[in-house]
């Protein structure tokens, strides 16, 4: 059994004091009512008119999605369609115990401790979480078969979201602002701010929840099995 060393320097005590004052700024917030007013500000600006266009998409709409989970697909379905974008077709997502993850999870391709996956560190690692769970391995396989059918699709462009996805009330313009640039030659590293930019506001925020181009998927995918 490998030791893990106890790390206490400068760096890991000034992160172990952020992280508790986000803990208790976080336990701090009152989460049902900012959410009700997340809500309610989305609600105003539907009403108001405000739609994405979804004109730019040659392909479809995928959304990743475990097969029984089927009120977060009626929830998918709704979302998107008061947004102006068409109903999703639904990519089946993998869970831990299915035996395509297992595979992988149980294979050389799934980094074990040790080491540490994230730092290759073993007695001196510090790592918060450096076991890799079942779980991960079914999210990224999960992505990975909707990279592949979007990269083997003839079409160009496509919208790839989860089944949690929720807007604000700033989707429509920063979806808006987005597409007018999807045309030029920055489109395809665009579409690597995505979903996550659109529904909360935030400029240049790298996301996988994205509009995708082809060439993207390509790239998502040789990345991924060059690294498992």
């Amino acid at each position: 059994m490998h030791q893990r060393k106890l790390c206490r320097g400068p760096q890991v005590l000034a992160d172990s004091a952020a992280a508790r004052a986000a803990a208790a700024a976080e336990a701090a917030l009152d989460v049902p009512a900012l959410q009700a007013e997340i809500s309610e500000k989305a609600q105003e600006a539907l009403r108001r008119g405000h739609r994405c266009d979804a004109s730019v998409f040659d392909g479809e709409v995928l959304c990743i999605s475990l097969p029984s989970c089927k009120s977060r697909r009626r929830h998918t379905e709704k979302e998107l369609t008061c947004w102006g974008f068409p109903l999703p077709r639904f990519v089946e997502a993998l869970g831990p115990n299915d035996e395509e993850v297992l595979r992988w999870f149980n294979s050389p391709r799934v980094a074990k401790f040790p080491p540490c996956f994230r730092c290759g560190l073993v007695t001196d690692c510090c790592c918060a979480n450096n076991d890799m769970l079942l779980e991960q391995v079914a999210n990224w396989l999960s992505f990975r078969k909707a990279w592949t059918e979007i990269a083997n699709s003839t079409k160009e462009w496509h919208l790839l979201v989860e089944d949690d996805v929720k807007f604000t009330h700033k989707a429509a313009e920063c979806w808006n602002e987005l597409v007018t640039l999807l045309g030029d030659s920055k489109g395809v590293s665009l579409a690597l701010h995505g979903l996550h930019m659109t529904a909360v506001g935030i400029q240049h925020v790298p996301e996988l929840r994205n509009p995708v181009a082809c060439q993207l998927a390509d790239l998502m995918l040789e990345t991924f099995d060059e690294n498992v």
